[in-house]
């Protein structure tokens, strides 16, 4: 009975060692997004808007540099790995809601956020 106890714990122990290797360095398998401001609207979930006409998902890495002053409108309810504003003179607005008010309520920049140049600002939101 000890002996079974005893592999159950080293076999979850390895268990988490791995999820914690993984989740460290899941973000080799994220692209990394440039904001080309192509698309005919300011939304960052418009294909147009990126190089290669793929917006960002889940874990990417955003650029927003001197390919593109055209503002954005963030408004992709996904948490990314790093955002990187650099040489990019534009204003983005995050679409972020007060709960209760849609479900875009919080942005999530798991890694670095670098605003070197550019503007961030936020959405009006009405009062409750």
């Amino acid at each position: 009975m000890i002996g079974m106890r005893l592999y159950i714990k080293k076999y979850l122990s390895f268990i988490l060692l791995s999820l914690l290797f993984l989740a460290r360095f899941s973000n080799g398998l994220a692209a990394t997004r440039v904001w080309n401001g192509g698309g005919a609207n300011a939304l960052a979930s418009t294909p147009g808007n990126w190089v290669g006409n793929v917006p960002p998902v889940t874990g990417d890495d955003i650029v927003l540099d001197s390919t593109s002053s055209k503002d954005m409108t963030w408004d992709l309810n996904i948490s990314v790995w790093d955002w990187t504003q650099d040489g990019y003179v534009g204003t983005v607005t995050l679409a972020t809601v007060y709960p209760g008010q849609g479900s875009f309520t919080e942005f999530i920049i798991y890694g670095d956020c670098k605003i070197i140049t550019g503007t961030w600002t936020h959405q009006a939101n009405t009062s409750t």
